[in-house]
């Protein structure tokens, strides 16, 4: 918790702060005039103060003939009779040099006094502006900025506060009244009476231009009041009021209040570029010129009245310009990328292999031109490149984008082609069968379509966040997710050209079950993998064997043979045990992790049916298990049981080479209706 100090302390610095600074009379020379420079009325009082009654007002621009000066008030002349106004809403622009003594006197005074309590200030390209309460204050000089810090005229804002003030001019002194409070404090001094009791200021008033300032740091310490500081536009907001019970109230700022000038990245999408206007009007002077691409940045609120459908207002090399609107991509539709890397590489072509031609440092905001495959298009110093849009976080109508980019057709041969969708952004997939098809579901906010045809697609139908893929009578579909993509592979019916991993189970020092003379398992399972591949093979299929001879694989490593060469199938070979009155054939898919579980099913049913039939064993049914090799594996894959090493009459059939050639015919006449 922050250190609190006491209420009359922060009573006494904000009312005397605030105090306005007057200054002893002079007597105008009898020549001096002014024109009232105020954004609106200015109040002609009865007396040189804000507590004076209005007696009259005057407009922006109304002659005033000076008649006397009342330290920071002027008692003039002027159209609705004479009163008094504060000096800082004349100009005075005519004056006779020679003035009498008095006015000698005291001007020599003042000057002495002012010289030694003025601050140096350093002029700035851009003037400062100051709000109080939501309002634009018309200030009686520009405020300063020394020193890195902004010093402050209050004598407005105290006005705009209603802080009731009396200048003592014998003393000067000023002497603040609000509420039950009275707070007395001397120009240049630290020393402040509030009420009977005696403060210490930490900085006293200081007076430049016969104005009171403050530093606007030390005014939000000392105050508690609301302030913030806009370095590039040069504002100050101040926010403070007065509750009905007199306690200090510091409302949150709000829309009301005249917030930062906020501008939000575009891109140019007119291949013809655009112009860039001094003014919303083609009459205007032409300021520069912007190109297909150049990313912009546009004011969320227009400073002008403008025709927003016809006309955007943008900063342009840090001065305001107009352009067309209908040149500027649409803000829903611009896709905006944040680099997650800590350098990201700007490649010449859409390509690792491609010439860097730049960088981007991490946390660089940029404008997606467009999203090819896993590429982004962007412009950067004017020139078109690539960076990949894995070290990216997107966003489009400010919501998280993610998305299934230009689907690609790549024909590998009569046999095989791939339809590919890039993944841009955090996306997942999944998929399932449907009657004549498949079904991708994904999490991409937007899905690209594919524009193309094949003869083995029927059609392709976009509903949300799925993609219904119909085949053909004839073909087949083979899903596959990757961390970057999904790729469909469409194959024809026909074991022609369809890449089979058989799977030799065990192996080397790993011999599986073993039976009652001896039979090894790895011995059982090479021997029919061997055989089914040959069958395979003279059908046109691509055969992948595990092993191919007495060789040990771990089960991790099988399942990365049948991904490293792309397989469309799996199949893992092995003989059972348990005891000698166990009996029968068995097959294996999982319904778990493997996102082709549906495809794994068909092959498992299809599987039981030919091995018991053309065996002659019992049939234990298609099973939906957890093992590893058809778990871990993302293709159509299952696991045979062939017959029972531990039952001696079916020990003695695995050893026949004729039950071995039966089963391995059983396997293939299973690939043969899987793939009809």
């Amino acid at each position: 918790m922050g250190k609190r100090f006491p209420k009359s302390i922060i009573i006494c610095t904000f009312f005397a702060l605030l105090s306005i600074l007057f200054l002893p009379s002079q007597f105008a020379s009898a020549n001096e005039v002014g024109k009232v420079l105020a954004n609106g009325n200015l109040n002609v009082r009865n007396a040189p103060s804000i507590q004076g009654e209005i007696v009259g007002k005057l407009q922006d621009g109304d002659e005033v003939k000076i008649i006397e000066k009342v330290g920071e008030w002027l008692k003039i002349s002027s159209k609705v009779g004479q009163g008094y106004v504060h000096g800082d809403y004349i100009v005075i622009h005519k004056a006779n040099s020679s003035t009498n003594s008095k006015t000698n006197s005291s001007s020599q005074s003042s000057s002495t006094a002012n010289k030694s309590n003025t601050t140096t200030t350093n002029p700035s390209t851009k003037k400062v502006s100051v709000y109080v309460n939501g309002n634009l204050l018309t200030l009686p000089i520009d405020p300063p900025v020394e020193n890195g810090r902004v010093l402050v005229p209050f004598r407005v804002i105290g006005e705009n506060l209603g802080i009731n003030v009396n200048w003592l001019s014998e003393t000067k002194q000023i002497e603040a009244i609000d509420a039950d409070t009275k707070v007395l404090f001397t120009i240049n001094k630290n020393k402040v009476l509030v009420n009977s009791q005696t403060l210490t200021l930490d900085q006293a008033p200081l007076i430049v231009k016969n104005t009171t300032v403050i530093p606007l740091r030390f005014f939000a310490e000392t105050y508690g009041a609301n302030v913030q500081w806009n370095e590039k536009e040069k504002i100050v907001t101040i926010v403070k009021k007065q509750s009905n019970n007199g306690n200090v109230v510091l409302p949150m700022p709000s829309e009301e209040k005249p917030p930062s000038r906020t501008t939000v990245l575009a891109v140019i999408d007119d291949p013809n570029g655009a112009t860039v206007y001094e003014e919303p009007s083609r009459r205007s002077d032409e300021i520069g010129e912007l190109e297909e691409g150049d990313t912009i940045k546009i004011y969320e609120k227009p400073s002008a009245d403008i025709d927003t459908d016809e006309w955007i207002e943008i900063d342009y090399k840090n001065e305001v310009g107009y352009i067309a609107a209908d040149a500027v991509r649409p803000q829903s539709e611009t896709l905006k990328g944040k680099v997650t890397a800590t350098s990201l590489n700007i490649r010449e072509q859409a390509n690792t292999t491609s010439a860097v031609i730049g960088s981007l440092p991490k946390g660089q905001e940029i404008i997606v031109f467009e999203v090819i495959g896993e590429w982004a298009r962007i412009k950067h110093n004017g020139k078109w490149g690539y960076v990949h849009t894995n070290y990216l976080t997107m966003q489009m109508n400010k919501k998280t984008y993610s998305a299934l980019s230009e689907p690609k057709l790549e024909i590998y041969d009569a046999n095989r082609a791939w339809l590919t969708w890039s993944k841009v952004g955090s996306v997942t997939t999944s998929h399932s069968l449907v009657t004549n098809g498949i079904e991708i579901s994904t999490t991409a906010s937007q899905i690209d379509k594919w524009k193309e045809n094949h003869p083995g697609i029927q059609q392709i139908e976009y509903n949300g966040s799925k993609i219904r893929i119909y085949v053909n009578p004839g073909y087949h579909l083979v899903v596959r997710h990757f961390t970057n993509s999904v790729r469909v592979t469409i194959l024809p019916s026909g074991l022609a050209g369809k890449r089979i991993v058989v799977d030799a189970g065990h192996g080397d020092h790993d011999p599986g079950a073993k039976g009652a003379t001896g039979l090894l398992e790895k011995e059982v399972n090479l021997a029919v993998a061997l055989k089914l591949a040959d069958l395979l093979r003279n059908a046109g299929a691509e055969v992948i064997l595990s092993r191919s001879n007495d060789t040990f694989l771990s089960l991790a490593d099988r399942v990365k043979v049948a991904h490293n060469n792309d397989a469309d199938a799996f199949i893992s070979i092995h003989a059972d045990s348990f005891n000698a009155t166990s009996q029968g054939s068995t097959t294996f898919y999982h319904s778990g992790k493997n996102p082709s579980w549906q495809q794994s099913k068909q092959l498992s049913d299809i599987a039981i049916k030919k091995l018991t039939s053309q065996l002659g064993t019992v049939s234990r049914g298609s099973n939906d298990k957890s093992l590893h090799v058809i778990r871990e594996t993302e293709i159509p894959a299952i696991l045979v049981e062939l017959a029972f090493l531990s039952n001696p009459k079916e020990e003695a059939l695995l050893k026949s080479d004729e039950f071995r050639q039966k089963a391995a015919q059983a396997l293939f006449d299973s690939f043969i209706e899987f793939y009809k």
